[in-house]
């Protein structure tokens, strides 16, 4: 690695606003990728839950990423109960978002409530023809997005990899003096 690079900041690089822009837009284009690769109709989900995804660290990514996918199944559920039930989307869109956003924050996942609150009005307002593919595909473009970001987000935490470890290492001597 040039000598440049590697006395970056962390601290700088990967909480810049810039720079946390650039990996969300390399994880939503990985993610756009894998999902037209795979004929999985759902580009929005693919695109949007990417760049919720992504963090200024790898660990922090995977914890998102989790809850992201939580909070759709959760949603999804919600929203696909509301279509089986019959109800009309003026009622079940708004029964399930309720549902899905106080079922996130009862599973201990309040990061999750836009995924979930998304993802039963998802399945209920655009389908796939039916709401059990659709929920299908929503989950599918979920985990595809969450693991693009999660791939970003520790290629560039492994490029920045020496730096982390001093500045944590520098904060943990300091904690111990």
């Amino acid at each position: 690695m040039p000598a440049k690079l590697n006395t970056l900041s962390a601290d700088f690089s990967l909480s810049n606003p810039v720079f946390l822009a650039g990996k969300a837009g390399a994880a939503s284009g990985v993610a756009l990728i894998a999902v037209d690769a795979l004929g999985i109709p759902d580009l929005v989900t693919a695109a949007f839950v990417a760049v919720l995804c992504c963090s200024p660290g790898a660990l922090m990514g995977l914890r998102t990423s989790f809850e992201q996918f939580a909070g759709s199944a959760l949603g999804g559920l919600f929203g696909t109960l509301a279509v089986v039930a019959l109800l009309p989307q003026v009622v079940g869109v708004p029964l399930a978002v309720a549902l899905a956003i106080a079922g996130s924050h009862a599973i201990g996942f309040p990061r999750a409530t836009v995924a979930a609150a998304f993802t039963a009005l998802f399945v209920q307002i655009v389908t796939f023809g039916e709401p059990l593919p659709t929920f299908g595909y929503r989950m599918a473009a979920v985990g595809i997005a969450a693991a693009s970001a999660f791939i970003i987000n520790v290629l560039v935490s492994a490029f920045f990899y020496e730096s982390l470890f001093r500045k944590r290492l520098g904060k943990l001597e300091a904690r111990v003096e």
